[in-house]
């Protein structure tokens, strides 16, 4: 039992930690800047959002990742933080989507003075809508249940009771003869 309850701790530890909650990306700079602006409008004013990026010490930023001007919220630590403030922010995004903060390694080759920097993310958690599968419902009719193992039950219990009653019967009019 203790390492189920050890191995999910870890995982939640693990799961969650250094990722980023993606609010939204754009092609143009200023429509990223006004997305950030209208999150910290959404931030004043609700109470648990703010909460959570208060005591988490959550940052809401706007940065470029490639050819896209990103609004992230970063760094999450743990899944259940990731898992609370994405349900805060749903309301206001329903597209929020988590990458992994990107793992920055700056190669300088020796023979050259190029320095080649290498960007890696993964989308890990994409929240998809359910979709309604139509399937053909066929209803059969019930089919009886087996009532002689019923009575056959309810049989013996009424005969029983019968053989006790009539035990304690005999009894009483033993004792009032004698």
């Amino acid at each position: 039992m203790k390492h189920i309850i050890l191995s999910l701790l870890l995982s939640v530890i693990v799961y969650g930690s250094g990722k980023q909650i993606i609010i939204g990306s754009y092609l143009d700079e200023n429509n990223s800047i006004n997305e950030l602006k209208e999150l910290s409008i959404y931030i004043k004013n609700d109470d648990k959002l703010r909460f959570l990026i208060e005591k988490n010490k959550l940052k809401a930023i706007n940065k470029k990742i490639e050819n896209y001007f990103v609004v992230a919220i970063l760094p999450v630590e743990n899944y259940v933080q990731l898992l609370r403030t994405l349900d805060s922010l749903k309301i206001y995004y329903p597209d929020v989507y988590v990458i992994d903060i990107p793992i920055v390694q700056t190669v300088v080759k020796p023979d050259s003075s190029k320095v080649e920097v290498v960007v890696k993310t993964k989308p890990i958690m994409k929240r998809e809508e359910p979709t309604l599968k139509k399937e053909k419902v066929v209803i059969k009719p019930k089919e009886p249940k087996d009532i002689t193992m019923q009575n056959k039950d309810f049989l013996l219990l009424l005969l029983a009771l019968i053989i006790i009653s009539f035990i304690i019967y005999m009894r009483k009019k033993a004792k009032k003869e004698e």
